[in-house]
């Protein structure tokens, strides 16, 4: 069995599809790939609370 390691996301992705269609799919593909997602999303409406996220994330 391979060693297992965690990873850390943090940011903003930017998509054409809206919240739900998009956590579907990337919940789709994670567990396509056997892997597991625990955390929380949440949908960004603001432009400006998504650039204050996308800097922070930055630093």
């Amino acid at each position: 069995m391979k060693e297992k390691h965690l990873i850390h996301v943090n940011g903003i992705v930017e998509a054409n599809v809206d919240y739900e269609e998009y956590l579907d799919s990337y919940l789709e593909w994670l567990e396509s790939k056997g892997w597991t997602y625990s955390g929380r999303t949440t949908p960004v409406e603001d432009k400006e609370e998504a650039e204050g996220i996308f800097t922070e994330a930055l630093k």
